[in-house]
């Protein structure tokens, strides 16, 4: 049976790699519902702890006993002989309830309070409960900050899910939890943890690029809404996450492009000078390609209509009055992003101000 799978596999990846990567990222993910493995979460959770062990890059734990809201963990590591024999290296005890983890391996009687990443701490408990209660993982809820926070160092990317690393395991069991009970619901307000901030010395954390773009695609977010976000990305000067919400359809009024140039002016008055006191890099500066980006596109936005020209309108409808006509390939100025009807306020050659759908609007 096993080869007859096997070779069936192997004749779809011959045909047909796009399927066969379907295929197996839902055999994955139907393989993790069924026996998601916590003792790897608790390995990450106390890995990331504060413990102080010898041995703590090659910890294995399990559980000893639960009893009263206490969880008591063995910790070991294999035998450097090549035998099947586990040392014990030390003990632990998960305070459920008062959502505490100490080290109790030299004095039980005088625990050692250990310091955890609480999205680990959750996630573990949440693993606990679903293997006990045999619930299924569409039923397992987990926030958007158990993937990513303010600490998050990830600079592995959604391509990277099908790795056997235990991080990316680790990641991708969170992730599938998270799409599972998030299925077609999304807060894009979400995303403004995905901005990095590499261009300031006190940042600590780093999330690789793609992950915004996974989202964006993944929730068919528009992206034309994301004022606050664009914002963030220019005056933390994430260069990917401007041009991949540009790449995304995303259109620059006059505000964002005055921005990005004051921030240029700013960056070239340091003279390549740290400024200490905002923790400013200009070495690690990236406003400069970003004000050229958005400076090309705003400067080539046209207007495009397969009739040859569209109405500039008085308001924000098609029935409102149409103050003149734009012909496609005219340049227009874009004062006003999209709405949440998709209208931008533009100023066409001539100067007169109204309004014209997003859906009209190019850059050459």
């Amino acid at each position: 049976m096993k080869k007859i799978v096997f070779i069936n596999l192997l004749i779809i990846s011959l045909f047909s790699c796009k399927n066969e990567t379907k295929k197996e990222s839902k055999n994955l993910e139907q393989s993790i519902e069924k026996n998601l493995n916590c003792d790897n979460i608790l390995v990450s959770l106390i890995k990331n702890s504060s413990i102080s062990n010898p041995f703590k890059s090659k910890i294995k734990a399990e559980i000893d006993k639960k009893e009263d809201n206490k969880i008591t963990v063995r910790l070991f590591v294999d035998s450097e002989s090549g035998t099947n024999i586990e040392n014990s290296i030390g003990w632990l005890i998960i305070d459920v309830a008062k959502r505490k983890l100490f080290d109790i391996t030299n004095d039980i009687e005088n625990p050692v309070e250990l310091k955890f990443n609480p999205s680990d701490f959750d996630f573990f408990l949440k693993c606990e409960n679903l293997n006990a209660k045999n619930t299924t993982m569409e039923n397992t809820k987990i926030d958007f900050n158990e993937l990513f926070n303010e600490g998050s160092n990830i600079d592995f990317t959604p391509k990277d899910l099908n790795k056997d690393i235990t991080e990316i395991k680790e990641f991708k069991s969170k992730l599938i939890l998270f799409e599972n009970s998030n299925s077609e619901n999304f807060d894009s307000g979400n995303l403004e943890t995905l901005i990095n901030n590499e261009t300031f010395t006190n940042s600590e954390s780093f999330i690789n690029g793609e992950w915004l773009d996974y989202f964006i695609k993944k929730y068919k977010l528009n992206v034309s809404s994301l004022h606050t976000l664009m914002s963030k990305a220019i005056e933390q000067e994430d260069f990917s996450a401007v041009k991949t919400l540009a790449k995304n359809g995303y259109i620059f009024n006059i505000e964002e492009l005055e921005s990005s140039k004051e921030q240029l002016k700013y960056f070239k008055s340091l003279n390549g000078k740290i400024d200490v006191e905002n923790y400013y890099d200009p070495s690690y500066s990236h406003i400069e390609k970003i004000f050229n980006l958005i400076n090309k596109a705003y400067q080539n936005y046209v207007i495009y209509d397969k009739d040859g020209y569209t109405n500039l309108r008085e308001d924000k409808s098609i029935n409102s009055k149409v103050i003149t006509k734009i012909n496609s390939g005219e340049n227009i100025n874009v004062i006003t992003n999209p709405d949440e009807e998709d209208w931008c306020l533009v100023e066409t050659k001539d100067g007169k101000k109204g309004y014209v759908h997003k859906s009209r609007i190019v850059s050459k």
